[in-house]
């Protein structure tokens, strides 16, 4: 069975190789073993970026994304040209994560879209896709503005994923006239969560995405406790409950999507070769 956790985050308090042993040892224990497991390691801020490149280079089938979360903004120092020095690593596949949270930090809105902006020309220049992330208050205020950048940014040649959606079909809709791709994590498992099941059921097969979140949102039997890529299984298990497919059918699509959506193909040879590469 392929497993492709999209979205996850390192905090660096174990090593690279025992996280990754965790990974397994637990997905195991979920009932789902992998017999691949590719992961994307993602940044938030500067030094979680950083964290995610050395992750990257210390085990196999590994890329990273670097970004500033919007719950980060008030930290950075506004200097997107420090980010310049992940321009270059072969294994850097996204630009990412960062967008719009209006639920937690509604406050720094202004700052929020400012930041988002500029690094969403960032992915124009480096050639990369953005992974963002959107989460209001109810009122849809993230989605729209959102949504808004996203239109401009895809007319100028830009790819996006919404990572962890939350939204509604309506939303959803949207995000796949523009050509995005939607990432569907544990909420999927959550009692009161059927909007995101709803999601899961209809969205073009090409266009899902699995991921974790990690070290949140553990799915459900877990709920509650710290999340890692080794729980992705009982995420796939859900959306192959509400598509009608198999576990492995979900597990082998979702893989293949995150795949061709970061462009792992293409950085084949390099990724092989990516233990020359590592500073």
């Amino acid at each position: 069975m392929q497993l492709f956790d999209t979205h996850f985050h390192y905090s660096g308090e174990a090593s690279p190789a025992e996280y990754r042993n965790r990974i397994l040892a637990d997905a195991l224990g979920a009932g789902v073993f992998p017999e691949t497991l590719e992961l994307n390691a993602v940044g938030g801020d500067f030094l979680e970026s950083l964290r995610a490149r050395s992750f990257a280079h210390a085990v196999p089938d590994c890329i990273f994304s670097v970004g500033i979360h919007p719950g980060s903004v008030e930290r950075f120092s506004g200097n997107i040209s420090d980010f310049e020095t992940f321009r270059d690593d072969p294994l850097l596949a996204a630009v990412g994560e960062l967008g719009l949270d209006y639920f937690y930090a509604a406050e720094t809105a202004p700052r929020q879209r400012e930041v988002f902006a500029g690094f969403l020309q960032l992915a124009l220049e480096w050639n990369k896709p953005a992974i963002v992330h959107l989460r209001d208050q109810g009122d849809d205020a993230a989605f729209k503005d959102g949504m808004a950048l996203l239109q401009d940014f895809t007319a100028s040649g830009g790819r996006f994923e919404v990572h962890c959606f939350t939204g509604d079909w309506k939303w959803g809709e949207k995000i796949l006239e523009l050509g995005g791709y939607i990432g569907i994590t544990g909420m999927v498992t959550f009692k009161r969560a059927e909007n995101i099941r709803d999601i899961a059921r209809r969205l073009p097969a090409e266009r899902l995405l699995l991921e974790t979140d990690s070290p949140y949102l553990a799915p459900v039997p877990y709920r509650g406790r710290e999340n890692h890529p080794g729980f992705l299984g009982l995420v796939a298990a859900q959306v192959a409950a509400v598509r009608g497919m198999t576990i492995g059918e979900v597990c082998s699509l979702a893989c293949n999507n995150g795949r061709r959506f970061f462009g792992v193909e293409e950085r084949q040879a390099q990724i092989l070769k990516k233990e020359d590469f590592y500073v």
